[in-house]
């Protein structure tokens, strides 16, 4: 009788898994931090997270509409590349932010997420980013006056091969990016702690108003800084102003934590004679840091999802889309196509790709000057990328 009921149990708990996968899924994938990697959670998706396992998850849901409730919403998984063309050609102006990213968003930066409602506010705002993250920017500020900065400090760490080097590099960086120094209070990392999968639509929100405002009264701002760039076109200490500076820190601290590493790991392995360019975009590509696009249809009310890595790891769009063959990029086209959505396509496409390709391209180049021959990295102290797919990439 005992063993009846332990089958049974083993048989609930089993069904019960299945049913509720997906909810597991994204509960893993969201505790280890879409914006701020949570090390602990990090290790536990390790454990229990088969990253092979989720892109056959995934991709099963590659042909027909699907529909999964998550959190509370029902959701048109997007899988078709047509669809995905259509959808972001059309955001703004039909489609907007879904409910999930603006629940999930909304403590850090609720007076600036994404696509609003109101078209005009976004196009503003985008004209915006677009002036302080131009090509203009890149070459008169960032490569004539910071590059010399950014350098002094990449040599200041002796040794670069854990978790808390790269760390460090990537908070001081992302201060000489935001600010033009480094003498910036370290509470301005805290405004991007995001909530769990527990408290995405909880009401909770943290004081980054406050924090923001004390840190920008109380330093420097170099004029060749985005900030610097950013108070010649707005007030910078506006709650919509405040809000677009998570939209900075992220990208860039995030990029150099979880990007630059693997960048160099795989350099020292396969060492291919390319552009960094095309090593950065094929390191993106296949540990890319947006897991999802949200979408909602203004016209329709329905939700939206993508899921970017069923494109940028399927075979129908890059050969042997799991090995690192940064020589793919050769192909100036491929960066344009929108199965290439490392950075976004559309009207939306991220206005900050060239400057975070820049900023690692200075890294990539000085580490590997300062440390070419004895660089050794302890990939088990190194955090692995916050999307699911990051299992270790073949050259085929």
């Amino acid at each position: 009788m005992n063993k009846i009921i332990i089958i049974l149990i083993l048989i609930i708990i089993f069904v019960t898994i299945q049913i509720f996968k997906f909810q597991l899924y994204l509960m893993l994938i969201f505790n280890k931090g879409i914006i701020n990697p949570d090390r602990f959670w990090w290790h536990i998706s390790d454990i229990l997270l088969d990253k092979h396992d989720f892109i056959n998850f995934v991709k099963s849901y590659e042909y027909g509409k699907h529909i999964k409730n998550i959190f509370g919403y029902n959701i048109n998984i997007v899988n078709s590349l047509s669809d995905i063309s259509f959808i972001l050609n059309n955001s703004p102006n039909r489609y907007k932010r879904g409910n999930i990213k603006y629940n999930f968003l909304k403590k850090m930066m609720k007076h600036n997420i994404g696509i609003t409602y109101d078209t005009e506010e976004w196009i503003q705002l985008r004209k915006q980013n677009e002036y302080v993250l131009s090509t203009q920017f890149i070459k008169s500020n960032i490569i004539t006056n910071l590059t010399d900065i950014i350098i002094n400090e990449t040599n200041k760490i002796s040794l670069y091969n854990s978790f808390e080097s790269f760390e460090t590099l990537a908070k001081n960086i992302t201060k000489i990016i935001l600010f033009g120094h480094t003498d910036v209070s370290d509470d301005i990392f805290t405004i991007i702690e995001t909530p769990s999968y527990f408290e995405i639509n909880s009401d909770k929100e943290n004081n980054h108003y406050e924090i923001l405002r004390n840190i920008i009264n109380n330093t420097k701002i170099n004029e060749n800084s985005l900030l610097g760039r950013f108070s010649e076109i707005t007030n910078i200490k506006s709650d919509v102003s405040l809000d677009q500076i998570p939209h900075w820190i992220f990208p860039i601290r995030n990029t150099i934590i979880l990007t630059l590493p693997k960048l160099l790991k795989f350099d020292s392995i396969y060492n291919v004679d390319v552009p960094v360019r095309n090593k950065i975009l094929e390191i993106v590509r296949l540990y890319n840091q947006v897991v999802t696009l949200f979408r909602l249809d203004s016209e329709t009310n329905e939700e939206y999802l993508i899921f970017i890595q069923m494109f940028l790891r399927n075979e129908k769009y890059f050969e042997n889309p799991h090995a690192y063959r940064p020589e793919r990029w050769n192909d100036p086209n491929l960066e344009n196509q929108y199965y290439s959505l490392m950075f976004s396509q559309g009207p939306q496409i991220c206005p900050g790709k060239n400057i975070i390709i820049h900023i690692l391209t200075i890294l990539y180049e000085q580490i590997k000057i300062k440390f070419y021959s004895s660089i050794e990295l302890n990939i088990d102290d190194l955090p692995d990328n916050i999307n699911p797919f990051t299992f270790f990439a073949k050259n085929l």
